[in-house]
């Protein structure tokens, strides 16, 4: 099909970047068993199943040294954004990702999801 001058490959529009199926009504379950074991190897399933939380705050510790607790929660503070952005950067990979293996009349369902766990 050409339109404007430009090929578009409509074939490639429902295969994944990976070579599989993109998700469709009638091929969940080869779906998602190529897609679990996509994000095994990236290293990113513990974020797609839930069992990867993101990281918490850390709790400030009582030091009987003002000059030392400053110094501790500051650290570690800055310890925890450097985790955080880490953790960010690889959960928007993931969806990154999901999105780009299941149809696109399909992504509405994914745009209302709170998680990338419930997505």
């Amino acid at each position: 099909m050409k339109t404007f001058g430009m090929e578009i490959d409509l074939a490639s529009s429902y295969h994944t970047p990976y070579g599989f199926e993109k998700l469709n009504d009638g091929n969940y379950a080869t779906w998602a068993f190529n897609v679990k074991y996509q994000f095994l190897k990236e290293k990113l399933w513990g974020l797609v199943s839930g069992t990867e939380a993101a990281p918490m705050p850390p709790v400030q510790a009582v030091s009987e040294s003002e000059v030392d607790q400053n110094e501790n929660d500051t650290t570690a503070q800055e310890a925890y954004q450097i985790i955080l952005m880490q953790w960010t950067d690889k959960a928007n990979a993931a969806y990154l990702i999901f999105i780009s293996m299941i149809l696109d009349l399909l992504q509405a369902l994914v745009r209302q999801a709170t998680s990338l766990a419930d997505a």
